[in-house]
């Protein structure tokens, strides 16, 4: 069952205990060596045919205690609430000095994390992104095996879009700045459509027909499709539909976008995936809003970073944001290919 040298160590400091019930030396290295145990029954079974989720499997070790911080660990501490570990202020103030320390977080922080935090997919979120942009060899150098399959199962999980409704009416010296003329949705209120990449490459695609695309099953989005178009695609100045820069995807004209928005009850669509001088951009006249958090892009751009907040109205406020120093890793250090386009 066990590993030959560990199921000596095993059995050698049980058998201590039994000797010896008080001995808290052995006791110390008994739990230390069931924990080891443990941790290499589950990374050895990842590699295996079972097709239990690699989440399951996480879970599992955790509760059995197999991956619990060291005591030398002095680093920032996820809170605990009655529904888990939970990130707060000062976890993310404390992990950004560890960051810049060039500290990784313990593996149990980065599991309950992985598990909690929701987020909306981005294409960077995809096997093949991972493998050339170099979050791949990351997590497993400084990882393991097990942590980068949970990764990838928790990006395919993630959903592709989501809808932010304001709670209330808008303000009447709201209404008029953005977009100018504002759709709203059936009780009047400010709505807005948050996806990576962009509109599609059909009119009046449905937010039920979003909501059926198959992503657990599919997982990686292809190179077409409602899958592949949340991910890839980009505003463009011209009226109508073009072709995408990148080769993958397309572009929709402020057309596109106005029409979309209205049959939709949309105010409008905030995107990412492009590069923006000061960190967002408010293009198709206000419908159709870019916000790129990535500040001096790649250590090269020297762009600003930026990120919106919706108010209870449904009103938008910018900020931009520069880059901070950081350890001296160099950009792609970890890629395993070349390097594709922002965002």
């Amino acid at each position: 069952m066990y590993p030959d040298a560990n199921s000596i160590c095993f059995r050698v400091w049980k058998q201590c205990m039994a000797l010896d019930p008080s001995n808290a030396a052995a006791r110390v290295q008994l739990d230390a060596t069931t924990k080891l145990v443990r941790r290499l029954e589950f990374e050895k079974a990842i590699a295996s045919e079972d097709e239990e989720a690699t989440s399951k499997r996480i879970r599992k070790l955790i509760s059995e205690g197999a991956c619990e911080l060291d005591n030398s660990y002095t680093g920032p501490m996820l809170s605990k609430t009655e529904d888990g570990w939970k990130p707060s202020l000062e976890f993310i103030q404390g992990m950004l000095e560890w960051f810049k320390a060039g500290k990784t977080l313990p593996k149990r922080w980065v599991y309950e994390i992985i598990l909690v935090v929701k987020l909306n997919r981005g294409n960077h979120e995809t096997a093949d992104m991972n493998k050339v942009y170099g979050f791949e060899g990351e997590t497993k150098k400084k990882y393991s095996e097990l942590c980068y399959k949970l990764f990838e199962e928790v990006f395919c999980a993630l959903p592709l879009c989501c809808l932010v409704t304001a709670s209330q009416q808008p303000e009447s010296s709201e209404i008029s700045k953005v977009p100018a003329k504002p759709f709203f949705d059936a009780e009047g209120r400010k709505r807005f459509f948050i996806v990576h990449g962009g509109l599609f490459s059909k009119d009046e695609v449905s937010f039920d027909e979003l909501k059926k695309i198959p992503r657990m099953v599919r997982k990686q989005p292809g190179n077409e499709g409602l899958m592949m178009e949340c991910l890839w695609t980009d505003p463009q100045d011209a009226p109508g539909r073009g072709p995408s820069k990148r080769g993958v995807g397309l572009g929709f004209g402020p057309d596109i976008t106005e029409n979309w928005c209205r049959h939709s009850g949309v105010t409008a669509v905030i995107r990412s995936h492009e590069v923006r001088d000061n960190g967002y951009s408010i293009e198709h006249e206000g419908r159709c809003i870019t916000v790129f958090s990535a500040p001096n892009y790649v250590d090269q751009v020297g762009n600003q970073g930026g990120f919106v907040r919706i108010n209870e109205h449904g009103t938008l406020a910018f900020t931009s944001f520069k880059h901070q120093p950081h350890p001296n890793i160099k950009p792609m250090a970890y890629a395993g290919g070349f390097m594709g386009l922002g965002g």
